[in-house]
């Protein structure tokens, strides 16, 4: 090309009037770099999204954000009022369609009451959720829940030792005598309840049992399973017949027909007076 080797101004002055000024061109410092804005100014053209102007009608503004809705990571941010454009933002987000897009979280130990999770899936898909921030609530949610549940099986075990401690194996009596008591008086359910859930401490049911032998004979003893429990001692009380067996050995002869039968009973009250502490 003749214009090739001359000054950037020369070069310009061999072209065409009417293209001395055009983009690209006046500033480009050889015919190579003009070609290469102009190659360059195509490619941009083509890849570009033009932003509508003023002027731009509603089909010229609705074709521009289609067209940014093409591009990954782009979404248009709805106005507080935009139902459905907060419905499309959330969708892009990850948010499912229906409740049943969400997913319960696997925990080891932790089953998922049904009726309870449907609420959750509802909850989660009003409040417009997405799948990963659905599946980080509702973990943590079980976690807390399979904690609960371990601490208060950890505490009716500990109250259980206590109470067997305690009260040895009159446990069962005592316990079926304030049955006795809750069913007659009418107790209110949650007493019954937390009762034979185990949930009440040594100090509680020291003060249930305290009223309760109040009404002893005129209260039927109802077990847990509902049967009548065989009477027992606790230890205070095998300790005395303990005392009261020897007195009588002492003052018997071994040929006495009492004897023999006396000294099964003692074996049976040191049992009960050691029952609690060997809980």
């Amino acid at each position: 090309m003749e214009t090739e080797n001359k000054a950037p101004a020369e070069w310009i002055q061999a072209l065409p009037e009417q293209l001395r000024d055009a983009p690209f061109l006046g500033k480009a410092s050889s015919p190579e770099d003009a070609v290469a804005k102009l190659a360059h100014a195509a490619k941009l053209v083509g890849t570009s999204i033009r932003i509508p102007g003023e002027d731009a009608t509603d089909d010229d503004r609705a074709a521009f954000y289609n067209k940014l809705a093409e591009v990954p990571g782009v979404a248009k941010l709805p106005l507080s009022d935009d139902e459905d454009g907060l419905a499309a933002i959330l969708a892009k987000l990850g948010a499912p369609d229906t409740p049943d897009g969400y997913k319960p979280p696997e925990l080891e130990g932790f089953e998922w009451d049904q009726a309870t999770f449907e609420n959750l899936r509802k909850y989660a898909k009003d409040a417009g959720m997405t799948t990963r921030q659905f599946d980080k609530f509702a973990r943590q949610l079980a976690q807390e829940q399979l904690a609960n549940s371990q601490a208060s099986a950890n505490a009716r075990d500990e109250a259980r030792k206590a109470l067997r401690l305690d009260w040895g194996d009159t446990l069962e009596a005592r316990e079926a005598l304030i049955r006795g008591w809750m069913d007659k008086s009418e107790a209110p359910a949650f007493l019954r309840e937390q009762l034979d859930g185990g949930n009440l401490p040594l100090e509680t049911m020291n003060w249930l049992h305290s009223i309760a032998k109040q009404f002893k004979g005129e209260v039927n003893p109802i077990s847990k399973d509902g049967q009548q429990p065989r009477p027992t001692l606790d230890p205070a009380e095998a300790r005395e017949k303990i005392q009261a067996t020897l007195r009588d050995l002492t003052s018997m002869s071994p040929v006495d027909p009492r004897y023999a039968d006396l000294n099964k009973k003692l074996v049976e009250y040191h049992r009960l007076a050691n029952a609690g502490s060997a809980a």
